[in-house]
Formats: structure tokens, sequence, C-alpha cells
């Protein structure tokens, strides 16, 4: 039986504001091709902006502040291939 762990993950770059949804997609590209898992690959606070992934991090604290603080815990979906009905 399959059980899942919700998870969230933090992406911050599908569409960067000062290069638009088309050149960002073109960046991101080059980078799993060219930079990704290479020696090549350190963070370079002159060219790399976090301000996406910051954002969706404080995004995702406050999401997990509210689960934690809430009476009820969320659940999946009927039909979900992690669905566990609850005895």
């Amino acid at each position: 039986m399959k059980m899942g762990v919700p998870a969230l993950f933090a992406k911050g770059y599908t569409d960067q504001k000062e290069l638009g949804k088309e050149k960002t997609a073109e960046k991101i590209k080059s980078y799993w091709q060219t930079i990704y898992h290479k020696p090549s690959d350190e963070f370079n606070p002159q060219k790399d902006n976090l301000d996406g992934i910051a954002d969706d991090v404080q995004l995702f604290y406050n999401v997990g502040v509210n689960i934690a603080n809430s009476a009820t815990m969320p659940e999946w979906k009927k039909g979900s291939e992690f669905f566990v009905e609850r005895k």
C-alpha cells in the first residue's frame, strides 16, 4: 500500500520579473544542461537572485503554521494514489 507524505517544494523561478516567462525558461534550461551538479554549480551573490525562493519559504512557513494550529488536518482526495481511508 502506498501512503503519501505531503511536501512543499520551493522553486521560485518560473517567471522572473526582469526576464519574463520565455527568457526565464531559457535560463532554467541552460542551467540544468550546463551548470547543475557541475563544478560551476555555486551560489554567486552578484548574479543569483534568491528573492523568489525567499518568498516561497515565507509562504510555506505560513502554510505550515496554519496547518499546525488548525483543528483539522489536510487529507488526500479520494482517487489519489496516496489516499488511505481512515478508520
